[in-house]
C-alpha cells in the first residue's frame, strides 16, 4: 500500500480531527465546545451510551492527574478511550480476558502502585485483578505521535540496582539518550514496572501497553515505527518477573468478538464505530 508523505505533527492533527469527527457523527454538534476544537462540554459527553459517568467518576475524581477536569474531554483522550473500553465491566461483568488473563474480577481506573520512593508514582490507566493475577494497563491514543523524551529524576537512581537486568538496561539507555525509543514513553513504563514489582502481591503480574491505531495504519510509516519501538523495548525486558505485553485496541476488540465469552455486541459496536477510523490519504 502506498505510504502518505506527512510528518508526525501533520498525522497527529489528522488523527485528532478524524476521531473528533467520528464522535461528532455519533453525538451531534451540541455536545462540543467552540474552543478548543475537538473538546466536548462535559466528561459525560465523551462516554458511549454503554458507559455511565457514575461507574468511573470516583476513580478519576481522586486521581492526581485530574483527568476529568479537562483532558478527559478531548475526543482523542486516552483516558476516555480506556474508560469507554473497560467501564461497562465494572458493574455488569464478567470482565473479558485481557493479556491472556482470565478470571479477572475487579478493575480500578487511575490506580497508583507505590514504587518505594517518597514521590507519587504515575497513575496507571486501569488495573485489573483476579485471584492471583494483576494486569496493569497503560493506555495511549495519539500521544505517541508527539514524540517523547524520557526522564528520570535523581530520586530514581537508588532503584537502578533493584531492577531486573532488562529494565535496568532500559533505564540506562534512557538516561544516555532520552529519545531512544521514539514516541514510546519508555520511562513511564519503567516507573510502572517499579510500582508493580514493589507493591503487587499477585503471582502473575502483567504490564500491558494498549494503544490506538487507525484502520489504515499501514499507509503511514509512523505507526510501523511505533511498533518497532515497542518490539525493541519488549525484546530488552523479556523474561522479567513483570511480563510486558503490547496490543492495539483493534486487536483487543477482535479477540473480544471471537472469544469463548464474547463481549456484548452493542458495546463493541459503539467502540468500533467511535474509534475504528481511517485517516484520509
Amino acid at each position: 500500500m502506498k505510504e502518505v508523505a506527512l510528518n508526525n505533527s501533520e498525522i497527529l492533527a489528522l488523527a485528532e480531527s478524524v476521531l473528533a469527527d467520528s464522535w461528532r457523527r455519533m453525538k451531534g454538534d451540541k455536545c462540543f465546545r467552540a474552543k478548543p476544537v475537538g473538546y466536548v462540554n462535559r466528561p459525560e459527553d465523551n462516554l458511549l451510551s454503554t458507559v455511565s459517568l457514575a461507574d468511573i467518576e470516583q476513580d478519576y475524581a481522586g486521581a492526581v492527574g485530574h483527568e476529568l477536569e479537562y483532558k478527559f474531554c478531548a475526543a482523542y483522550s486516552s483516558a476516555a478511550l480506556v474508560a469507554n473500553c473497560f467501564a461497562p465491566f465494572r458493574k455488569h461483568g464478567p470482565i473479558p480476558s485481557v493479556a491472556g488473563a482470565n478470571g479477572l474480577v475487579s478493575l480500578r481506573f487511575e490506580d497508583r502502585l507505590p514504587h518505594g520512593l517518597r514521590s507519587q508514582p504515575p497513575n496507571l490507566d486501569v488495573v485489573l485483578r483476579g485471584s492471583d493475577v494483576l494486569v496493569a494497563v497503560e493506555s495511549k491514543c495519539t500521544e505517541y505521535l508527539r514524540g517523547n523524551r524520557g526522564e528520570f529524576k535523581p530520586a530514581y537512581n537508588p532503584l537502578e540496582e533493584k531492577m531486573e537486568a532488562g529494565w535496568r538496561k532500559v533505564f540506562r539507555i534512557i538516561r544516555e539518550q532520552a529519545d531512544h525509543f521514539g514516541g514510546l514513553d519508555a520511562a513511564q513504563l519503567v516507573k510502572h514496572y517499579l510500582g508493580i514489582r514493589h507493591s503487587a502481591a499477585e503471582h502473575r503480574k502483567v504490564l500491558l501497553y494498549l494503544f490506538w491505531e487507525p484502520l489504515n495504519a499501514d499507509s503511514f510509516s509512523v505507526f510501523a515505527e511505533h511498533r518497532r519501538w515497542i518490539a525493541e523495548f519488549s525484546e530488552v525486558v523479556q523474561g522479567s518477573e513483570v511480563e510486558f505485553q503490547s496490543q492495539s485496541y483493534p486487536e483487543l476488540w477482535r479477540l473480544w468478538s471471537s472469544g469463548p465469552s464474547p463481549v456484548g455486541s452493542e458495546h463493541l459496536r459503539q467502540l468500533k464505530e467511535r474509534y475504528l477510523v481511517n485517516l484520509p490519504v
